[in-house]
């Protein structure tokens, strides 16, 4: 890790802290921690002479919360552990920035600190529809304390979650088969003895309609077959009152990607649903589809009243999500002396529990399916698209020119699903002969995720206005595009389309080093993204 970084900063020519923020970003976007972050470098003093910092934010448009972030980078020669008090110090910065911008109009005193005013200036205006903060401490160090998520008081009556990311845990996530901080689930821990269900079925080695990857060089030959899937499906009662907790604490983690996506761009609220829950809460489970959701592990227990499942591993809730949403934001918006009982609210779950390795492959498909029959646009599982397919059969079979006297060939590396290029990494680390050989066919500088490809096309197609607005925006519409024009003709989509994005790739990845270098950008650090999609 601090060899990566060191040899980013040397050629990027950029400060060594720099280069591993925007590493550790990101992992945590390509886990779906949050969605778009905005680089907002700002260090100075409160009014009462206190120091306030902050490095980048990320609003989270699903769960009303707002993410702020802070690095303490140690590098080769420093400690190799962050101590407590530096923890609470980091911590202490950001609460301090939060609060003088919701208190004390601070963004009238940053017109020199252009994002860090924009967003001074939106949390003082706007500070009514934040739900809650989340603070990330970002380290390469490593925290003894292990202390992953610690509840901390409010900042004006909103909670405020601490997040510790040092090395090891970035390393357990990067080394993650799922890609994703696992999320468990004890239902002893919310007050509750466990959700009353039925098991539904229970299949082993079914087939399902999935698209394999034809010719895959990272399939090995005693691996299952994509399409053998093994599940058991559970249908359940959930308590409002949990559902609700569990959203609040979890947000959008609890959300399949694509209906993340499609709450952040819809919005999240529905009246008819808020309707019920204020006035007939009783009429809910009667009233409404209820949610199905995913799981990778369960644990059930046979109880005097039935079977209860006691707890839940890697929750995802693949349709349902505005009714989830609509429970926690109908609490969290209600006027002041109004009360909301959700003691004889309960909403109808159906829980399918894949095998830990099939999850990647199926949820997508369970959710597409799950809402093929409401309002959800087809262009919102845009991930499970044959497009993707195609684009990454391409990048495998399309060597680049030979660069500096290489002698052998090399690739660009489209990743089809999250954390592909890595878990291919993971596959030869213990052999480092097989590793250098796969870094050296697929260089990590020529990594092409799903979002980057969306963002090259829309640029090219001259629509810097709808790249500005954030990657999961421009996936959508890039996605609606490619919908349309592939039922017209697929083959539009051949090799030359390939080139020619990995051209775009290029040029784009070409400017942002150029704009790293500018004295302008040195000083202010903001606009980056917006500017490269302008030039």
């Amino acid at each position: 890790l601090l060899e990566d970084i060191s040899l980013a900063a040397k050629a990027n020519k950029s400060k060594e802290e720099y280069e591993f923020l925007l590493y550790a970003i990101g992992i945590l976007t390509n886990a779906e921690e949050f969605d778009d972050f905005i680089e907002c470098r700002f260090d100075g003093i409160t009014r009462r002479n206190g120091n306030m910092r902050i490095d980048g934010y990320s609003m989270d448009a699903t769960d009303g919360s707002c993410c702020v972030f802070i690095t303490d980078y140690h590098g080769e020669e420093g400690e190799d552990s962050v101590k407590a008090d530096s923890i609470n110090s980091s911590f202490r910065k950001i609460r301090l920035f939060v609060e003088e911008a919701i208190r004390y109009e601070l963004y009238r005193e940053l017109s020199d600190a252009f994002q860090a005013m924009e967003f001074a200036r939106d949390r003082f205006f706007d500070s009514e529809k934040i739900t809650k903060f989340r603070f990330y401490l970002l380290t390469d160090a490593f925290n003894r304390q292990r202390s992953k998520t610690i509840k901390d008081d409010t900042i004006l009556g909103k909670t405020v979650e601490l997040n510790v990311w040092d090395a090891e845990r970035l390393y357990e996530l990067v080394c993650s088969t799922a890609q994703k901080e696992s999320v468990e689930i004890h239902l002893a821990d919310h007050g509750y003895p466990g959700i009353p269900c039925v098991k539904a079925v229970d299949y082993k080695d079914v087939v399902a309609d999935i698209d394999v990857v034809p010719n895959s060089d990272e399939t090995d030959a005693d691996t299952k077959p994509e399409n053998i899937v093994t599940y058991s499906s559970y249908l359940a009662v959930v308590p409002g009152q949990l559902l609700n907790d569990l959203y609040l604490e979890y947000g959008s983690k609890l959300l399949e990607g694509n209906v993340r996506s499609f709450l952040s761009a819809r919005g999240k609220v529905n009246k008819s649903i808020q309707a019920t829950i204020k006035n007939y809460p009783e009429m809910f489970f009667a009233y409404n589809n209820g949610i199905a959701a995913t799981a990778t592990e369960i644990d059930t227990e046979m109880t005097a009243e039935g079977l209860v499942i006691t707890r839940i591993k890697d929750l995802q809730i693949v349709n349902g999500g505005q009714t989830t949403a609509s429970i926690a934001n109908t609490l969290l918006t209600a006027k002041k002396g109004e009360s909301i009982d959700l003691s004889n609210l309960y909403v109808p779950m159906k829980l399918s529990v894949l095998e830990h390795s099939m999850s990647e492959r199926i949820i997508p498909k369970i959710s597409e399916y799950s809402n093929s029959q409401n309002k959800v646009d087809a262009s919102d599982f845009f991930s499970n698209h044959p497009f993707h397919i195609r684009m990454e059969d391409y990048s495998r079979k399309t060597a680049i020119p030979a660069i500096g006297g290489n002698q052998y060939q090399q690739y660009w590396f489209y990743e089809r699903t999250r954390g592909q290029y890595n878990q291919g990494k993971m596959k030869f680390a213990a052999r480092s002969s097989q590793l250098n050989q796969y870094k050296a066919k697929y260089p990590e500088n020529m990594v092409i995720t799903m979002l980057d490809l969306a963002r090259y096309m829309e640029l090219y197609e001259c629509a810097p206005d709808i790249v500005s607005k954030g990657k999961q925006k421009t996936l959508q519409v890039f996605a609606e595009k490619v919908k349309k024009d592939w039922q017209k003709s697929d083959e539009q989509f051949n090799a030359y389309y390939y080139k020619r994005m990995v051209a775009i790739a290029i040029l784009y990845r070409r400017t942002d080093e150029i704009i790293k270098q500018t004295q302008w950008y040195k000083e202010k650090r903001s606009y980056k993204a917006n500017v490269i999609a302008y030039t």
